[in-house]
């Protein structure tokens, strides 16, 4: 499968790579395009090559995926403290284990925001359970008002 977008979109977008980034580059772009891929298959949406829109949608997500990847610090950290006297300075990370993941823009972009089955979820407590064993099923529990 070809990759949704190039080294050199990715570049063009954010900065120059050495070398060795560009080989890291590659591979990620590969990796977020085929993951990429598989959610809009999923999701039953057409991946449509003349769509000048989806298509550029595609390359932008798929370069946001691997630059938060390659923007990532090593060594996993999640958040950085240091400290002299009464003065303390603390960094998080968004993404301390350098994973490829979607953000929300990023879903809405492609059409994969709002694909959730389920709105909502019925809460209930202990008590609920033991009249649902009492009345059988939730169904049932509806219709006779054992609630």
């Amino acid at each position: 499968m070809e990759a949704f977008a190039t080294v050199e979109d990715l570049e063009a977008g954010w900065r120059n790579l050495s070398s060795d980034e560009e080989e890291t580059a590659e591979i990620l772009l590969q990796r977020a395009s085929a993951y990429l891929a598989s959610l809009m298959r999923r999701d039953g949406i057409v991946i449509d090559v003349a769509d000048e829109i989806q298509t550029m949608n595609l390359a932008t997500v798929t370069c946001n995926m691997v630059r938060r990847v390659m923007d990532a610090p090593s060594g996993g950290a999640s958040s950085i403290t240091q400290g002299i006297g009464e003065t303390n300075a603390s960094v998080s990370f968004s993404n301390p284990d350098a994973s490829l993941y979607l953000s929300k823009s990023d879903m809405l972009a492609l059409g994969l925001a709002g694909k959730n089955k389920y709105r909502s979820i019925q809460a209930h407590t202990w008590a609920d359970d033991a009249r649902l064993i009492e009345c059988g099923t939730w169904t049932t529990i509806a219709r006779l008002g054992c609630v």
